[in-house]
């Protein structure tokens, strides 16, 4: 019996916390004791797993990085095969 209920597919959806937990319990000893072919479903969700952030994570991510390119004074972004060198001058 899985201590997840992973969908038909072998899909499971988590929030970061519980994905959290899951992933500690392949470390150490706690609540979740996977059976040999869940804790390989587990490590390959972990290989595979999307990350999706809430928009408020999201706002507080893109103001921090407003932050961090009105404060410098050069700025390099790499975009793909493509890089620009944005200069800021105050």
């Amino acid at each position: 019996m899985f201590e997840i209920a992973w969908s038909p597919g072998g899909d499971a959806t988590f929030h970061d916390i519980c994905w959290k937990a899951v992933l500690d319990s392949l470390r150490m000893d706690n609540p979740f004791l996977f059976s040999t072919l869940e804790r390989s479903v587990v490590e390959e969700a972990k290989r595979t797993a999307e990350y999706f952030d809430s928009m408020e994570k999201l706002d507080a991510e893109a103001d921090r990085i407003v932050e961090m390119l009105k404060s410098a004074e050069y700025a390099i972004a790499f975009t793909g095969v493509y890089f620009f060198y944005l200069f800021c001058f105050h």
